[in-house]
């Protein structure tokens, strides 16, 4: 399981469910419910399966939706025996091999889709942060419309004015959101401490803050916001 996890951290993937599931097995085999833990690491070993290929089929599919949009279907042609070599190497589950020919791809095929694939990236993220900030109640209009007409001028296949739009998203997202992350995390934090004086088990709650103030200190900020809802949704099923 260790490599997975090497793997994982070497792409940039988050799997805070997998690390769940195989802490649990590490506790369940300390008690000695060998039963248990392996089920667990069975179950583990899915969970990162699964998101190993969600994550770099999605980086494939979003490469390929760029370089046709920057290149035409030429240029899918052309990085195509690469793609093939990357989806062969992500079904025989071998991630790191995919992961390389996938950015041994993005390397020779993205010079001329360069902006264009920075522009989808910074409003594909701005997006994601902009969906997290919102479910939280942070109001974000102002970069969200910004989104938008980066969006729009990503479909008019003008990469200057998209990486424009998203530049200017990033720096008002910059501005707000930080600062309502760390609010939000001090909120939770009085929120434990209330719940401890109550002797609630609170071993998950805990954990889930954990893994959202490790999230914060990467300014990782939908990340931190995405963990601190789940947060939440523990308190509750404390009852």
């Amino acid at each position: 399981m260790k490599p997975l996890l090497v793997s994982a951290k070497r792409i940039g993937l988050e799997i805070d469910d997998g690390k769940r599931i195989i802490n649990d097995a590490i506790q369940a085999g300390k008690g000695r419910d060998i039963e248990r833990a392996v089920t667990l690491i069975a179950d583990a070993r899915r969970t990162l399966d699964v998101a190993f290929v969600d994550f770099i089929g999605g980086q494939i599919d979003a490469f390929l939706q760029e370089l046709r949009a920057a290149k035409g279907d030429a240029g899918v042609q052309a990085a195509t025996p690469k793609l093939q070599e990357a989806v062969g190497r992500l079904e025989a589950g071998d991630y790191d091999a995919a992961w390389d020919r996938l950015q041994l791809a993005l390397g020779t095929f993205q010079t001329d889709a360069k902006d264009f694939h920075e522009a989808r990236q910074m409003i594909d993220g701005g997006d994601r942060l902009a969906r997290e900030a919102r479910a939280m109640g942070l109001d974000l209009r102002d970069a969200e419309r910004l989104l938008r007409q980066g969006r729009e001028s990503l479909d008019r296949r003008d990469a200057s004015g998209a990486l424009r739009f998203g530049k200017q998203a990033q720096e008002r997202m910059k501005r707000d959101v930080p600062a309502f992350v760390q609010e939000e995390m001090r909120k939770a934090r009085n929120e434990l401490l209330d719940l401890k004086v109550r002797g609630n088990d609170l071993s998950r709650p805990i954990g889930i803050l954990k893994d959202a103030s490790a999230h914060v200190k990467q300014e990782s900020w939908g990340d931190a916001l995405r963990q601190i809802r789940e947060f939440h949704k523990a308190v509750r099923s404390l009852g």
